[in-house]
């Protein structure tokens, strides 16, 4: 398990409306049942999947948003 403090910015991206049901949209609506304040609870399937995600498809609007947790992208890479 990890624990993310997301910035306001990323709480933002995070809220945005989502469309759709595909996996880009249900991993940010879990990612929105797993924070609690500024804190986000990663598990490690959520871990594979936010690496899956950001690294092996292309550019497009929920691609561009995951691509914006920065703290997220940081602590898996640092952790």
């Amino acid at each position: 398990m990890l624990q993310v403090t997301l910035t306001p910015a990323e709480i933002d991206t995070l809220f945005l409306d989502i469309n759709g049901q595909g996996g880009f949209q249900s991993m940010l609506l879990k990612f929105r049942e797993q924070l609690s304040g500024s804190t986000l609870t990663l598990y490690e399937e959520d871990i594979k999947r936010f690496k899956a995600y950001t690294s092996s498809y292309g550019q497009g609007g929920y691609q561009g948003r995951l691509l914006k947790l920065t703290s997220v992208i940081n602590a898996i890479n640092n952790r």
